[in-house]
């Protein structure tokens, strides 16, 4: 990882096999929020359903996702509730 000089950690992340993407890691988080960029790329939109906060509150709506597979470095996690937004 790279240490950001927010003090955020950096990764190098590969999400059901593209990439990689370079995504800020927090251990606090409930969920994963992956930005819409990458979420497209990984194919993360087919098949998302609306979060039901689609009318613009969050940069054009919320999709809550799954991703079938999240690997950084050797580490592979599998199924992996994430929320792709703005």
């Amino acid at each position: 990882f790279k240490l950001l000089p927010s003090r955020h950690m950096l990764l190098d992340v590969t999400i059901n096999g593209k990439g990689p993407y370079h995504l800020i890691f927090d251990t606090g988080a409930p969920i994963n929020l992956i930005g819409s960029r990458v979420g497209k790329e990984a194919g993360l939109l087919k098949g998302g359903r609306s979060a039901g906060l689609g009318f613009g509150l969050f940069g054009g709506g919320l999709n809550q996702t799954e991703v079938k597979s999240l690997k950084v470095g050797d580490a592979t996690a599998e199924k992996l509730p994430a929320v792709v937004m703005d």
